[in-house]
This record gives C-alpha cells, structure tokens and sequence, in this order.
C-alpha cells in the first residue's frame, strides 16, 4: 500500500526498514557513548529547493514518502542528509523541512528551550505542512496517500 508518512513535529513515529548500508550515531561529543560521525567522503544525493519560504533537502523518487526532521543541530549539520539518501536508497521520496528556517542553537549554550518553543510552535508548522511540505510531496515528487 502506497503511504504518504505524514511524520511532523510533535508526533513520535517508528518505521523499521531494511537498510543495506552501516549506520553509526554522528556524535562528536566526547560523552557520548558512541563512534564520533566520520563522513567526511560524503556527497549530498538530494538537492535544496526552496518551496517559497521554506527550503527542503529533497531526494530519491518513489511514492513512499518519508519526511524527515532534524535533530537539534540543524539543517546543515551532522548526518540527516546522509541519513535521507540512505532511505532514499532504499526506494523512498524523502523530504526534510528546514522547519529552524536556518537558525542553529548550540544546545549546551543558554536560549535553547526558547528556540525549540518558537521554531516548533504547531500553529505555524501547520501551515508550512499543508500549504508548502505536504503539496510538494504529492503533487511534485508522487508521493501517494
């Protein structure tokens, strides 16, 4: 059955896929208990296209759909876009929002819980999903309901 996942902010999903290539956690903190991220022969597959105020990482071709959200380091950071081509791979559309609008917060500096408040307040994101997120993936990549 074809599925448009309809993954947004506030919303806990859970998709278990085959994925044929290693994945390792894209900590370079020394506290964290797993191998520091080392991509550094890494090429973006997708590409960056902006949906009139809002860009998206966007990549592969099918009519599953996966719409990714960064952690707290952002659009342009650590391994989410990696992590994109690697479903995409696997045969889905994948589409990752840059819901922070480009603003980082590192997260061991103060005004971090504000940024979370006010980059993932719903009323707005609501808008982003069903004007601009939500009919891209339809109506330009085929993702199916």
């Amino acid at each position: 059955m074809d599925l448009l996942v309809e993954a947004v902010l506030g919303i806990g999903l859970l998709v278990t896929v085959g994925i044929s290539s290693p994945m390792t956690h894209e900590s370079s903190l020394p506290s964290s208990s797993l191998p520091a991220l080392n991509n550094k022969d890494y090429v973006e597959q997708g590409e960056v296209v902006d949906l009139g105020g809002i860009d998206v990482y966007t990549v592969g071709n099918g009519t599953k759909c996966i719409i990714w959200n960064y952690d707290i380091f952002g659009f342009d950071s650590g391994r989410s876009r990696q992590l994109c081509d690697i479903f995409a791979d696997e045969g889905f559309t994948v589409i990752m929002p840059d819901y922070y609008r480009g603003t980082f917060q590192d997260p061991s500096k103060p005004g971090t819980a504000q940024l979370i408040k006010t980059q993932t307040d719903w009323a707005k994101l609501q808008i982003d999903w069903e004007e601009k997120i939500r009919p891209y993936a339809v109506e330009s990549k085929g993702a199916k309901n």
